[in-house]
This record gives structure tokens, C-alpha cells and sequence, in this order.
């Protein structure tokens, strides 16, 4: 027998084998489950893949484009992987680095709408080659979500998008990458701009009508050297991070965007830490309206140029605003005048350190700011910022305060107070120093004055204070004489609670002398509650309004750009 026989004998005997081995797989259990469960088990899988899926932002290599569990599945067995090629929605989303593999997702999708990761890996030279444009160009009337992983160059993405695709939902470009400034860049003043809308043309990402009419959600992250052009009436969605290496873009640009999407409802604006870097006369209109606007997101901004932008921008009541990890320079920058302050019925003011401040105003479900600044020179610089807030700033609607102030910002209770004639419950919580700290609120509210809150009914004192001024009577005395001077006034309040420690500073003997003390209190009060905290419940909290769920419809937004409440203890 010759080496060939023995060859052609051998395929044989693999083809048998192999034969063998799949009537074997035919009768396994796996192999007889009915199509219709498989397509059941594939669809619970990929319905977080699908066009519509979220991602986090910025784009994730190890979250974007590892689809191997995915396609294990269609390795269990013949009769599996027959029904995944089958079933379009398993292949929907593109998130591969090989073109052809691209091509056979999009090709085994169709016709459903198709969502597609660009990796920076199908790059060369810095571009997307023609092959990869004209592959997205046969199919473009079925992609409605497009992820670019690159910078934001005109060079690099421009091309790319310059296709045209109709059906498109949500774009994003993203890119991990740093220092993204052209190398030819020089830190300085740009040009003047063409003076009409004030963005230069060679400046804008024009992107085709028909993809500019229909997309709904926008990322560019971060910008370098263009912004995103258009038309856009159906936009909902835009998340802009400007570039901390590369002093491009003002708000004066952000303005000649924003004109041009009139139905935003929720924006995300980051890292505006540059000055006016455009010589060009001022931008036409000056203001911009933002009716349906119901969330508004800065972080990481210079808190005067987040002012500047807020005076052009036209808001409406009900909107939550946030500006979180602001920087606020030596002199005062006050808020600017906003529709929403019309609806707050709730504010907190917390020092979160030596040069941090957190305000939270609260309205309804759907309205509130919130603001987290970092004052240079702090706390010397923060007392004047809180004393012009408060004098300002319109609060007739709060009736609901919580104060956490640090040390060295004690002169502003009367600023305070006096701008709260409506104040319903009061919640303070003072860190060491308890009774000297106490004294200059107790005073006021002692008082016949506009400070003094007339219709305040709940007092609530928590944490801060140690063994000894638990049961130091002069600090008793003073809450005595305090509420004594209301009741007489005919201003007595209904509710006192107080929480006099704050892990462990006092023990249970400890705890039972003071309540004794504190019984005096009682006789002014129409309710007295001195508890444990796990007892009392903390009203310093995050309330489930500034978890906005619907801000993060198309992508999860990176964790450093969430809201993060910090208690100041």
C-alpha cells in the first residue's frame, strides 16, 4: 500500500470518526433542547450588547472589546452555533479589532439596527483605512450606535463619519490617551474665529445632515482640536470633557454648539479650565434657551467660567444642576441668578475639609443644585463666599436647613438666618468646641428678630460633642435659657432632638447622667429626644433625586464624574 492510500485512508477514518463523534453530540442533552430556548438563553445574554446597551465612559479596552464569552456559546455545539447564525441579535453588537470579523457580525446582523466599536487597533498610520469605510458605508443604514475609540482629531475621525449614516442614535469618540494636543501646538492666544457664530471653520466636525438630524446622544471625550457641527433637533444627550493639555476652546465655543441643539435634555460639561483663549466680538445671541433641559452636569471646572456659561444659558425651573469639584479663586464668585432657586424648599451647607464647601439646594423631585467648591485660602476665603451667597441669593422658599460648618466659619449665622424667614427645621451638626460653637445660634435664635427664625419648630443638634460638654451645665443653661426666651415670645418650639456624641465618646453610665441633666430642657419643648445616632437617623444623606438614571441611558458615565456625596465626618 502505497503513502498515498495510507493518507487517503486516514481521511477516511477522520471523516468517519469525526462523523462518529457527531451523532455522539446529536444525542447529549444539550443537543435536544428546542431552538426556541436556545434563542431565549442568547437573547437574555445579548440584551446588554445591543444597540442600546451602556457602556462606560471613557471608552474601556477590557469592557469594549472582549466578546469571548459571547462567542463561546456558539462553540458548545453544532446545533448551537446553527441557531446563533440564525438568530441576528446575537450578532448586533460589533465589538471586535479584525475587519473581516467586523464584516461577518454585520452581514450575520442584518437587518437589524447594528451597534459598532471602532478599536484604535484597526488604525494606520493614525487614519481608518478606505477598506474599513467603505465595509461601514455598505451598512450604514443599520448602524444606530457608533463608538470611535481615538482622539479627537478632524484627521482621524472626520473621514470616518463622513460617510453619513442616517440611522445613527449615539456617537461616541473617546480616547484614554494623554498629553492630545497637535504637534505643532504652541500654548497661546488663537486667532479671532470667523466672527459669525465663533467657531472657526476649520475648527468644527461637520457632520451630514441626515446623521445630524436623527442622533440623539453625543460624547466626544475629550476634545482636541475640533467640536462637533450640525444641525441637531433631535439631540437629548451631549457629554463634552474639554482637554486640561490644550487651551483650544472658551465658553464662548461651547455657546456656538449649544445654539444648535434646542431639544438637550440632559449635558454633561467637564474640565472648562481655560479662559477666553479668542480675540472676536461677542457672540450673537447672548443668551440661549434650554426649555427642556431637566439635568445639567459640570465637574472639574473653574467655577467662574461655569458662572459665565450659566448667565447665557436660559434654564428652566425644574432642573437639576451640579456642579461638582469646582475651583473658586481668591475673590468671592457668586451664583448666578437661576429660576430654580424659585422652587427650593430644602438647602445644606457642609465644610468637607480646610478648603472645601458643599451646598445642596433641594425643590421638588426633578429641581435642585448642587455644588461642590474648593475656595483658595480656605476658610478665610469661604466665610465671605457663604456671607454673599446668603445675602444674594432669594431662599424665602427653604424651610428645611442642615449645617455642618468647620472651624474658623462662625460668623455667618446671622447672614444666614436673616435671608430664612420661612424656616420650618433646622439640623446642625458642630464638630469639637461643641458649647463655644453653639453659643453665637443660640443667641439669635433667642432673639425678636429676622435672625431669629420665627417659625422655626424643630432644632436638631448632632454629633460633635465629647463627654465633657455632654454634661457641661453651662451648655445646658444655654439651650434652657434659648428655648425659654422662645416659648415666652410665644415662639416655642415643638420638637428638640439632640445627639450628643459620636462613636464611642460616651459610655452608657455616661449617656444616662446627661439625659438626667437634659430633662430640664423638656419643660420648653412640646417634644424632647436625646438619643443614640443609630437611633435618630442622620438628615445628612443623599437623596435618590441626584442618581439620575436617565442622564445615563446610552453610556455609564466614568466614576470620578458621578455625584459623590462626602459627609463631613
Amino acid at each position: 500500500m502505497s503513502s498515498q492510500d495510507l493518507k487517503a485512508t486516514s481521511a477516511r477514518m477522520q471523516h468517519i470518526l469525526a462523523d462518529v463523534h457527531y451523532r455522539m453530540n446529536m444525542l447529549l442533552p444539550v443537543n435536544r433542547l428546542p431552538p426556541e430556548l436556545i434563542i431565549a438563553t442568547f437573547k437574555c445574554i445579548v440584551d446588554e450588547l445591543d444597540a442600546y446597551r451602556v457602556i462606560c465612559l471613557p471608552a474601556r479596552y477590557d469592557t469594549q472589546s472582549d466578546i469571548r464569552p459571547l462567542l463561546a456559546l456558539t462553540h458548545v455545539c453544532r446545533h448551537w452555533r446553527d441557531v446563533a447564525i440564525a438568530f441576528p441579535k446575537f450578532w448586533s453588537s460589533i465589538l471586535v479589532n479584525s475587519l473581516d470579523l467586523v464584516e461577518t457580525f454585520l452581514t450575520r446582523s442584518a437587518p437589524l439596527p447594528a451597534s459598532v466599536y471602532v478599536s484604535k487597533s484597526l488604525r494606520a498610520e493614525g487614519r481608518y483605512p478606505d477598506t474599513y469605510r467603505a465595509m461601514i458605508a455598505r451598512h450604514r443604514h443599520r448602524i444606530a450606535r457608533l463608538e470611535i475609540e481615538a482622539a479627537a482629531f478632524v484627521n482621524v475621525v472626520g473621514p470616518l463619519l463622513s460617510i453619513g449614516l442616517p440611522s445613527l442614535d449615539c456617537l461616541t469618540i473617546s480616547s484614554y490617551e494623554d498629553n492630545l494636543a497637535p504637534d505643532d501646538y504652541v500654548p497661546g492666544m488663537d486667532g479671532q474665529g470667523d466672527g459669525k457664530d465663533g467657531l472657526a471653520v476649520e475648527d468644527r466636525l461637520c457632520l451630514p445632515d441626515s446623521m445630524a438630524s436623527s442622533l440623539k446622544a453625543l460624547t466626544v471625550l475629550p476634545i482636541v482640536d475640533f467640536l462637533p457641527w450640525g444641525d441637531f433637533k433631535t439631540l437629548t444627550h451631549l457629554y463634552l470633557t474639554f482637554n486640561p493639555t490644550y487651551a483650544k476652546f472658551d465658553v464662548h465655543d461651547i455657546i456656538a454648539v449649544l445654539v444648535r441643539m434646542p431639544a438637550l435634555c440632559h449635558l454633561h460639561l467637564a474640565l472648562i479650565i481655560f479662559p477666553r483663549v479668542r480675540r472676536r466680538p461677542p457672540l450673537k445671541p447672548n443668551s440661549v434657551p434650554l426649555d427642556c433641559l431637566p439635568s445639567l452636569t459640570f465637574t472639574s471646572c473653574v467655577f467662574r467660567y461655569v458662572t459665565d456659561l450659566l448667565r447665557i444659558l436660559v434654564l428652566p425651573q425644574d432642573i437639576l444642576v451640579r456642579m461638582q469639584d469646582m475651583n473658586c479663586p481668591r475673590e468671592a464668585v457668586p451664583l448666578p441668578r437661576l429660576d430654580v432657586w424659585k422652587t427650593v424648599t430644602s438647602l445644606e451647607i457642609a465644610s468637607l475639609g480646610p478648603r472645601r464647601l458643599q451646598l445642596i439646594a433641594e425643590g421638588t423631585s426633578r429641581s435642585g443644585l448642587w455644588l461642590q467648591l474648593e475656595v483658595d485660602d480656605m476658610p478665610s476665603a469661604s466665610e465671605p463666599w457663604l456671607r454673599d451667597f446668603f445675602t444674594t441669593t432669594e431662599l424665602s422658599s427653604v424651610t428645611t436647613l442642615r449645617v455642618c460648618l468647620g472651624p474658623g466659619i462662625n460668623g455667618i449665622w446671622e447672614a444666614m438666618l436673616r435671608n430664612l424667614p420661612n424656616l420650618l427645621v433646622l439640623h446642625v451638626h458642630l464638630r469639637s468646641s461643641y458649647c463655644a460653637r453653639i453659643e453665637p445660634l443660640a443667641l439669635l435664635l433667642s432673639q425678636d428678630a429676622p435672625a431669629s427664625c420665627p417659625s422655626l419648630h424643630t432644632l436638631s443638634i448632632a454629633r460633635g460633642m465629647s463627654a465633657t460638654d455632654a454634661l457641661h451645665l453651662p451648655f445646658i443653661a444655654l439651650l434652657g435659657r434659648m428655648l425659654a426666651a422662645r416659648a415666652q415670645a410665644g415662639r416655642r418650639l415643638r420638637r428638640l432632638e439632640l445627639e450628643p456624641f459620636p462613636s464611642g465618646c460616651l459610655t452608657i453610665d455616661d449617656m444616662d447622667e446627661a439625659a438626667d441633666e437634659y430633662q430640664t430642657l423638656r419643660q420648653h419643648v412640646d417634644e424632647y429626644h436625646f438619643r443614640y445616632p443609630d437611633q435618630l437617623g442622620d438628615p445628612f444623606k443623599m437623596h435618590d433625586m441626584w442618581r439620575n438614571r436617565e442622564a445615563e441611558k446610552y453610556w455609564e458615565v466614568a466614576p470620578n464624574d458621578k455625584p459623590e456625596y462626602v459627609l463631613p465626618w
